[in-house]
């Protein structure tokens, strides 16, 4: 039994994503040169989730290897940093030099909240070392010569980097999403090929979004290797 009301939901949300991904230059490439270096693609606001970055990359990856590209994953992980990442298996932790993370004063400790306390803020986030990663994408976004010694060491025609980005704005109880991403395609000599932008109204920090967005930006690649 098949419910067409789910097939027409389902064709729309397909049809939607599909309109929000364009290329800024939809030249058709060689299909046989489908070996591509994927680095990590990065949130580009600080205080956003760190593992939406990791999340988008993963699905990315997965999704490009799916349509049959040869994907070399670059600088996937970042370097874990910190007093209790420093501590190894028969060390003992001293909690005087652990850092102080929140600091409540009696007068903050009062009940009822006020007023303010409602307002919807950004989450903040305790930055590791993800702020590296950020600079370095940004590098490789501009650095010819980084781009050509990675393809060149991966023996790999092309070039994957990019970012993510979400905002929130609105109230807590009416809260709007702005979401989006642009990837870089340069080539083995450094020369960008194409931009893939995607912009939406989703939570792109949801594993299933992301899931969803990189296998269809993975299809439209695919048909742009057709040459």
């Amino acid at each position: 039994f098949i419910n067409i009301n789910n097939c027409y939901f389902i064709k729309q949300t397909y049809n939607n994503y599909m309109a929000r991904i364009h290329f800024s230059n939809p030249k058709p490439l060689p299909k046989k040169k489908k070996k591509i270096v994927l680095t990590r693609i990065i949130p580009k606001r600080s205080n956003q989730q760190s593992y939406a970055g990791a999340h988008f990359s993963e699905n990315l990856y997965f999704n490009l290897s799916k349509y049959s590209f040869n994907v070399t994953p670059h600088d996937f992980k970042p370097k874990k940093t910190g007093p209790l990442n420093q501590i190894g298996k028969n060390e003992k932790i001293n909690i005087n030099k652990l850092p102080t993370l929140v600091s409540i004063n009696e007068e903050d400790s009062k009940f009822p909240p006020k007023r303010e306390d409602y307002i919807h803020t950004e989450p903040k986030i305790i930055k590791d070392d993800q702020q590296d990663f950020v600079d370095k994408g940004f590098e490789y976004w501009r650095d010819v010569d980084k781009i050509v010694e990675i393809c060149s060491k991966e023996k790999c025609e092309y070039f994957l980097s990019g970012y993510i980005y979400q905002s929130y704005t609105g109230t807590i109880l009416e809260e709007n999403i702005s979401s989006g991403t642009i990837l870089y395609l340069h080539d083995k000599k450094g020369n960008l090929v194409t931009q893939i932008h995607y912009e939406g109204e989703t939570d792109i920090n949801s594993f299933e979004e992301t899931s969803e967005i990189t296998r269809l930006i993975s299809r439209k690649l695919d048909k742009l290797f057709s040459k």
